[in-house]
């Protein structure tokens, strides 16, 4: 089979969450336009923990909405679990056949105790499969 090299051709990057020391909160990411794509990669990275908190974790999970700014529901099976160490990465990739034309990544940090711990986060979201190439 000869696969095209031309990658970028063929997905959009988007930023999820923007990057962030985050103590224990909610990110909710911006609204991003995902019409003309039927899937997506979600990405988590988490960098090194500051403050010596004594458990940390993050998780990301892909919304959608029909208006890009109210009522957001949570992509069935598109969740990436709790990472809880320092410097990783993780990823899930998801069908949007069937989504409504936005989605969005939330970042969920959870720290304990420590002084004043941070946990840098962001999401990415590549959007593939596009109707058309090369995508925009």
């Amino acid at each position: 089979m000869n696969l095209p090299c031309d990658l970028g051709a063929q997905i959009k990057a988007n930023i999820g969450t923007n990057p962030k020391a985050a103590s224990s909160e909610v990110i909710n990411g911006d609204a991003i336009d995902r019409l003309g794509f039927n899937g997506a990669l979600l990405v988590l990275q988490v960098g090194s923990a500051t403050g010596t908190p004594t458990t940390k974790s993050a998780a990301a999970k892909l919304q959608e909405s029909t208006d890009g700014s109210t009522n957001w529901g949570d992509v069935s099976g598109a969740a990436i679990s709790a990472i809880t160490t320092n410097n990783q990465i993780s990823h899930k990739s998801v069908s949007l056949k069937g989504c409504k034309r936005y989605v969005r990544a939330v970042t969920t940090v959870a720290l304990t105790e420590g002084t004043t711990p941070a946990l840098p986060v962001s999401a990415t979201i590549l959007l593939g499969g596009s109707d058309s190439e090369p995508v925009a």
